[in-house]
């Protein structure tokens, strides 16, 4: 390992090629990239190092394999999606806050968040779905972690900076779409964490494909990892959420413990 700012980018098949040239270009760090099953297994001549998985990992298992392999290589690290999100200029400022701080983590905070999941067809907001799991990851997170969040917290986003050394203990063990909620949980537990807002890209985020099983299915995971249940903390705070948003957030808890 040297003393090297690593970022380590994962993708279905490949990034988002403009962005990931740009990074690889422009920003002042080693370029790993984690491909997931891809059907050209050839590596990028703009990535310094590519791994290649020739069977599908999933997204909890790819966010591991890219938390471990960066720590491998480098200190600090980054973590990142390929989609493309994150501009070059978000990634320095997340290294930037680490050093800053001397913190464990860093969990950036989007300053836009476009969110969306697919239900019978339609496009339907998955904001309150998001922040209902905010709320459920300071419960797991213990009272001392939760004095100053609030619902619009950012606790999955895509991103994370973090020291070679605090590796063992942020490594999420889901293998689904929970990893990015639970390495933030760890993160909160820990108390050595730090946030900075950054500007993202919101096209990318659209892209992503979420349905209303994985939204069912990321309830029931959370619930495994709670006391007191998804539906006890949905209670204790169903005055945050309007409506119609009830509804939803009640049918999918209901499906899914």
């Amino acid at each position: 390992m040297t003393d090297e700012r690593v970022v380590a980018a994962m993708a279905y098949e490949r990034p988002n090629e403009a962005w990931a040239k740009r990074v690889g270009d422009v920003l002042d760090a080693r370029f790993v990239l984690v491909l997931d099953a891809p059907e050209d297994p050839t590596a990028p001549e703009y990535a310094d190092s590519t791994l290649v998985s020739r069977s599908r990992l999933g997204f909890g298992r790819a966010r591991r394999t890219s938390m471990r392999l960066a720590a491998e290589l480098g200190d600090p690290c980054l973590v990142t999606d390929g989609d493309g999100q994150y501009p070059p200029s978000a990634l320095a400022r997340i290294f930037d806050r680490l050093e800053e701080t001397g913190a464990d983590v860093v969990i950036p905070q989007r300053r836009a968040r476009s969110v969306w999941m697919e239900v019978n067809g339609d496009r339907v907001d998955r904001l309150p779905f998001e922040r209902l799991e905010t709320l459920c990851a300071f419960e797991a997170a213990g009272p001392d972690a939760t004095a100053d969040l609030d619902p619009t917290f950012d606790c999955q986003p895509g991103a994370f900076g973090f020291r070679a050394e605090a590796v063992p203990d942020a490594l999420p063990t889901d293998s689904g779409w929970l990893a990015d909620w639970e390495i933030t949980v760890r993160a909160l537990e820990s108390a050595r964490y730090a946030t900075v807002d950054v500007s993202t890209t919101a096209g990318p985020q659209e892209e992503t494909v979420f349905e209303w099983d994985d939204q069912c299915a990321k309830f029931e995971r959370i619930d495994d990892f709670l006391d007191r249940g998804v539906r006890a903390v949905y209670e204790d705070h169903r005055g945050r959420f309007d409506e119609s948003q009830r509804d939803d957030l009640e049918r999918a808890i209901a499906e899914a413990v």
